[in-house]
């Protein structure tokens, strides 16, 4: 049977099953299954080695062997997705048969469907089957929202959004979704309440947070930028650290001091909190003490003891362009 004819009937069946309200058996925990991990392991390991087709064909192989295991069908089909989507599609329905109440593995074969292979037909078909069988999530409303922003239709994926959030209002994704679609119309000042809620629900979601400081920056919120820019570095936002320093240069000093009081009064201060009290007091004209700050930074990161991750480097980076400007002027000049 050609693989693409298997892959419709698998697809098929799980959504009908979704459709009858059916519920399939989870696997629970098989026997090999430490064989299994350890294969797992080794195909990583090979895949860190930068050998990806030996992982591959051990994922295989394994796969041949052991047909009904759920983490194997999906590490192979995971690994295939962007190469070989075909095949990746077919061991994803496999997973899906196994799993049917994962709906990590729904989303990931729409998306394989959607992104990979162009079919966003098949993908708005299986993630509409997903939003039956869960009526009270809206995980799979949001999935459909980014099918129609792959096809084009922003009006149409907006729709999605709001109803995905009217069934769970504490859905971090769409209400960072909506923001970015708000910004993309203009509507600022709604993009930055969407995205100040998508935050408050999923700090550490990068993308949340460089859609609250694009806003900020937008509505010349300076000061208020300025204040987020520190968790949104610690996270790893890469634009973090130049747009803390295009707020610092735009805000007013009263804005910028009120800010620096808040940062100072915390007895919890560490390096990040050290090159912005730097940045600040440049920006405040007292570029004594912030060269002072930055020095305390320099002194903990010379430590052996010390891990300088890139989010960190970036900070360090624009501090010292910072600091060698002019207090107030374009730090990236």
């Amino acid at each position: 049977m050609r693989i693409r004819h298997r892959i419709e009937l698998i697809v098929a069946a799980v959504a009908a099953s979704a459709s009858a309200g059916c519920s399939w058996q989870s696997v629970a925990e098989e026997p090999g299954a430490t064989e299994v991990a350890s294969e797992l392991r080794e195909a990583q390991a090979l895949r860190d080695e930068g050998d990806d087709e030996a992982a591959n064909t051990l994922l295989r192989v394994t796969r041949l062997r052991r047909p009904d295991d759920f983490g194997i069908a999906l590490a192979l089909a995971r690994a295939l997705a962007e190469e070989e989507p075909d095949e990746a599609v077919f061991h994803f329905s496999a997973a899906l048969a196994l799993r049917p109440d994962d709906f990590d593995v729904w989303r990931e074969l729409a998306n394989t469907f959607a992104a990979e292979l162009g079919d966003t037909a098949r993908a708005r078909e299986l993630l509409r089957a997903a939003s039956v069988r869960w009526p009270k999530d809206g995980r799979p409303i949001v999935a459909i929202g980014i099918v129609e922003r792959t096809d084009g239709d922003d009006d149409k994926a907006f729709e999605s959004f709001r109803r995905a959030i009217e069934v769970d209002p504490e859905l971090a994704d769409a209400h960072g979704r909506i923001a970015e679609l708000l910004a993309k119309r203009g509507d600022h000042e709604a993009a930055c309440e969407a995205a100040r809620r998508a935050v408050e629900l999923a700090p550490d979601e990068q993308q949340f947070q460089i859609a609250l400081l694009r806003a900020l920056h937008e509505l010349g919120e300076h000061a208020e930028l300025i204040e987020r820019c520190l968790p949104a570095t610690r996270i790893g936002v890469k634009a973090a650290p130049v747009l803390l320093a295009t707020g610092l240069r735009n805000c007013s000093t009263e804005g910028v001091a009120s800010v620096v009081d808040g940062v100072a009064a915390n007895p919890q201060n560490d390096v990040y909190e050290w090159l912005f009290l730097a940045m600040s007091q440049h920006r405040l004209g007292a570029s004594n003490v912030g060269r002072d700050w930055h020095a305390r930074a320099v002194d903990w990161a010379a430590r052996e003891d010390t891990e300088i991750t890139d989010a960190l480097a970036r900070l360090f980076s624009t501090t010292i362009r910072f600091l060698d400007s002019e207090s107030g002027a374009p730090a990236d000049r």
